[in-house]
């Protein structure tokens, strides 16, 4: 009796070790299970504040595309405004040049009416001087007729 109650008191605790052995395998399985789900927590955590964080960059980037696009559009509005004001100066400029240009055809051509004038005036300055010599000559012919009648 002693002979089977040993060896069934060792089959038993073969029994209960193996049974403890199994034991540690799940709990060191539990303990592996539990530790990954807290990195995949810590993993999920960081992976959702990144989220928000690109969440928040990628709101700040709307706003900013939104007022630079419209500075762009005041720029387009200015440069519009710029070019019909260079466009309007572009025709002052040449009505100014054209206006320029008649002004110095006008002044080409009174010019050129003043030299004939003035050769005219000339012409007649020196025949006038010619008949007045020829005149005072005359007088003073005559003047020297009458002295001579008087003495």
């Amino acid at each position: 009796k002693d002979k089977g109650s040993s060896s069934n008191l060792s089959s038993k605790q073969t029994e209960v070790d193996s049974l403890t052995s199994k034991i540690e395998e799940l709990e060191a399985e539990r303990d592996s299970t539990v530790g990954g789900l807290a990195r995949e927590k810590k993993t999920s955590a960081a992976l959702r504040e990144e989220m928000e964080q690109i969440s928040r960059r990628l709101g700040k980037e709307k706003k900013q595309r939104k007022i630079l696009g419209e500075e762009n559009g005041k720029m387009a509005e200015n440069l519009r405004l710029v070019e019909e004001r260079a466009a309007s100066l572009e025709t002052d400029l040449q009505v100014a040049t054209e206006e320029h240009q008649q002004g110095m055809t006008d002044l080409q051509t009174q010019l050129a009416e003043a030299k004939v004038l003035n050769t005219e005036l000339e012409t007649a300055a020196a025949r006038d001087k010619v008949q007045f010599e020829k005149d005072l000559e005359k007088a003073k012919i005559d003047l020297n007729k009458m002295e001579s009648h008087l003495c």
